[in-house]
């Protein structure tokens, strides 16, 4: 929660893209070294408004989807999406599966210990899942492994 004087990565964002759209925000190095993607600001904001729209036509504004994306640039748009759209992004790679059936998430108490918190995919579409749960919040910080 913004308290005045914070300024948010979707603001940072829409500030770029204004003001120097086709400065480098993000470079993806394919092969770990050289093959290199880049993705300007202004194509990070077009991409996360895309995103952003998509989530919100889903009423998905306050809880959480899980994003099913191999590492990479289309990732990166995904997640500001999420931020754009009010949406708290799980990277796939946090969902748990649990030994009783069912999936979960572990969640970063903040004072050194973690919790489970069950939750039940939702719909798909556009590489995102939604993802359902009473003990879930924004602002919940998901550990990925």
């Amino acid at each position: 929660m913004q308290t005045g004087d914070e300024v948010t990565l979707v603001e940072i964002v829409r500030r770029r893209a204004a003001s120097e759209g086709e400065r480098i925000a993000y470079v993806f190095l394919v092969d770990g070294e050289r093959d290199e993607q880049t993705l300007t600001y202004a194509e990070l904001e077009a991409g996360a408004r895309r995103v952003a729209v998509a989530l919100a036509a889903r009423g998905a504004e306050g809880s959480a989807a899980l994003l099913l994306f191999d590492p990479g640039l289309d990732f990166i748009v995904a997640l500001f999406g999420c931020f754009f759209a009010g949406v708290m992004a799980v990277p796939v790679t946090a969902l748990l599966a649990l030994t009783e059936g069912g999936y979960a998430v572990e969640v970063d108490n903040g004072d050194g210990t973690t919790r489970l918190i069950g939750v039940d995919p939702g719909l798909y579409a556009d590489n995102l899942v939604e993802v359902a749960s009473s003990g879930l919040q924004v602002g919940d910080l998901v550990v990925v492994p």
